[in-house]
């Protein structure tokens, strides 16, 4: 049964099983403000339910493929606006999911270098491991982070 005024929705979540570590090249997310303008497929609907928004790192400079595209469900309203909750199914979009990102960076290596960073006693610090013959950075890490 529906109540007046309560809606049930999943949210896309970002997992992050390393906790903190490469934060600041991971970046972070957060809720759209109301003032920023919606994204291209939320022009012509009455309700949108925004997807966080990639601010800092990775998390911002691919945002676009990490959030997918959303879908669509079109509810009717009764003679008096109120929606009535009976999907119509016809015009229902699935939403797509968006793409994993894959970074080269070594997890063993990237604890050992935070670890030697955090030992060496720096203030402040940085450090990046790369693999010389193809440039590829296997371990990146700022103090304070």
């Amino acid at each position: 049964r529906f109540l007046d005024g309560v809606t049930i929705a999943k949210r896309s979540l970002r997992k992050y099983p390393y906790g903190a570590m490469l934060c600041h090249t991971l970046g972070y997310v957060r809720p759209r403000d109301d003032q920023e303008t919606l994204p291209e497929d939320a022009k012509d609907v009455d309700f949108y339910e925004c997807d966080d928004k990639g601010v800092e790192g990775v998390e911002k400079t691919m945002d676009a493929l990490l959030r997918g595209r959303a879908g669509q469900r079109v509810y009717p309203k009764d003679e008096h606006g109120k929606i009535v909750y009976k999907e119509l199914t016809d015009l229902r979009i699935d939403p797509i999911k968006g793409h994993d990102v894959f970074l080269a960076i070594d997890v063993r290596l990237q604890f050992i270098a935070e670890m030697a960073l955090r030992e060496a006693g720096v203030g402040r610090g940085a450090a990046v491991v790369m693999e010389l013959n193809t440039g590829r950075v296997l371990a990146v890490v700022a103090s304070p982070e």
